[in-house]
């Protein structure tokens, strides 16, 4: 495997492992940002946890496009460097159903490795998907222990098109909402603007930036404390 040395740290192209894993569509650039940017020149869009450090795995092509075998590669590289590059939590915007054609034995495999990344000391966040209809939190965000994300709007109220609970398998997803409507964060290839998204997508990195400040706090914090902290203190929307 190769890992490449970026501006914002380090990272992995599963799909392409003797290619850097740039972003050439703009996605992964505005969640980076949503995370850990610095908010420069203004300071004004800074992100939930400003200069933490990135590592950045890439598993999806410029179409969004991706595989079983590069989503589970990207996966186990970030298990397997985990202690390297002191990797405590992992944002993964690829939710809901139709995602990814995956067969049965395949989400399940998903779904496991979802799972073995949070009992490895990973906080895993996935995105609940923008299908806006109970019961289509699909793989990897039906995974039991992992953190599944909603999106709420700006006032804090559940987003109309954020995917909702339970799964297929009667699983209580999602975990928790962040605000992920209308997100000011750095537009890819610009330098220094920025752009407005939406979408489940944007409130996961949110909050994975929370959960990189709860770790600063507490080091000694485990993903499953993260995660049941998060449940026990979000105020409950219906």
């Amino acid at each position: 495997h190769t890992e490449f040395v970026g501006r914002v740290g380090l990272g992995y192209n599963a799909a392409n492992p003797q290619e850097a894993p740039d972003d050439i569509e703009g996605h992964g650039t505005h969640c980076a940002g949503i995370t850990a940017g610095t908010g420069a020149p203004d300071y004004q869009y800074k992100g939930v946890a400003p200069m933490a450090q990135l590592v950045g795995v890439k598993v999806l092509d410029s179409g969004g496009s991706g595989s079983f075998a590069t989503v589970m590669a990207g996966m186990e590289w970030t298990v397997e460097k985990r202690h390297i590059f002191n990797i405590r939590a992992a944002s993964m915007s690829l939710g809901g159903p139709g995602a990814i054609e995956w067969t049965s034995s395949e989400e399940e495999s998903v779904n496991r490795m979802g799972n073995e990344m949070m009992r490895e000391g990973v906080a895993l966040f996935i995105a609940a998907g923008n299908s806006a209809f109970s019961a289509q939190i699909g793989t990897p965000g039906s995974a039991e222990d992992v953190i599944t994300v909603g999106s709420l709007d700006k006032n804090t109220a559940i987003a109309v098109y954020s995917s909702q609970g339970p799964t297929e398998e009667g699983r209580v997803k999602p975990n928790m909402a962040f605000v992920g409507s209308s997100v000011m964060a750095p537009d890819y290839n610009t330098g220094n603007g920025y752009t407005s998204k939406s979408g489940t997508s944007m409130a996961t990195p949110g909050a994975a930036g929370l959960a990189a400040l709860m770790y600063q706090a507490n080091p000694d914090l485990s993903p499953f404390d993260i995660r049941n902290i998060m449940q026990t203190t979000n105020k409950r929307i219906s």
